[in-house]
């Protein structure tokens, strides 16, 4: 795998940490899923690629010792190969005491993880959390598609592209495999409803665009504008009773 294959990976695990984030703070508006099971999803999708990024970011000799000697590496795959991978009897779950506690350990293991294969990782990456998730933000919205379609027209006012040329679409860094002429592909890259949401959006698809047309594009929001997603969020929500209110 090249730099930005790699990247794929740290990324959606990151991603889980976002739909953490998510049903920590809004809890009560998803009271009615079934959290065990989605935390539960979160967390085998944040194991298999945090080990996917760790067998192929390191060394076999540099993984072998570390998985002897470092307790973080050694509980990352204790819970993908114990649990999550397979369900093996003498499996022991180190219970937390709550989800904010689950959710500094996450990301302190992500965080080494990307420390230790920092020499395979572009320079440019950037870990920025944002308490998000997709499905689960249309869900405690009453977001259906055709409300969706609706709010789109309303907030992005050129939201059809019209291009003159067919491409084929770009979905996974790992089509790569079967592209044979990068020129006959493009990616899309979608606004989203939110400003957290196109974060994650334009994060996803430069590591697309990147592994198809091998550059080096990343798009990052600084710690000093983060106050900025929450207030977009907000005016969002309001935008959004107002059109179900019509």
């Amino acid at each position: 795998m090249n730099e930005w294959q790699l990247t794929r990976y740290l990324i959606d695990a990151k991603k889980c940490i976002d739909s953490l984030l998510y049903i920590d703070k809004n809890i009560d508006s998803i009271s009615n899923l079934n959290i065990y099971e989605i935390i539960e999803a979160k967390l085998r999708h944040f194991y298999i690629n945090l080990c996917i990024l760790l067998d192929n970011g390191l060394s076999s000799t540099i993984l072998k010792n570390l998985k002897k000697e470092d307790d973080i590496i050694k509980n990352i795959y204790y819970e993908r190969d114990k649990n999550y991978a397979h369900k093996d009897i003498n499996y022991e779950r180190k219970e937390l005491d709550n989800r904010k506690s689950l959710i500094c350990k996450l990301q302190k293991e992500i965080e080494y993880c990307f420390k230790v294969c920092e020499e395979k990782l572009p320079k440019c990456i950037t870990i920025n959390y944002v308490s998000y998730d997709k499905n689960l933000f249309r869900f405690a919205n009453q977001i259906s598609p055709i409300l969706e379609k609706e709010l789109k027209n309303v907030l992005y006012s050129n939201n059809n592209l019209i291009n003159g040329e067919n491409y084929k679409v770009f979905n996974d860094t790992e089509e790569i495999k079967n592209v044979a002429n990068n020129n006959e592909y493009a990616v899309i890259i979608e606004n989203g409803l939110t400003l957290k949401e196109g974060l994650q959006n334009r994060q996803d698809s430069c590591i697309k665009i990147n592994v198809l047309y091998n550059l080096n594009t990343w798009c990052t929001i600084s710690q000093k504008d983060e106050n900025i997603l929450e207030i977009n969020e907000k005016d969002f929500i309001a935008t959004l009773n107002v059109i179900k209110n019509r």
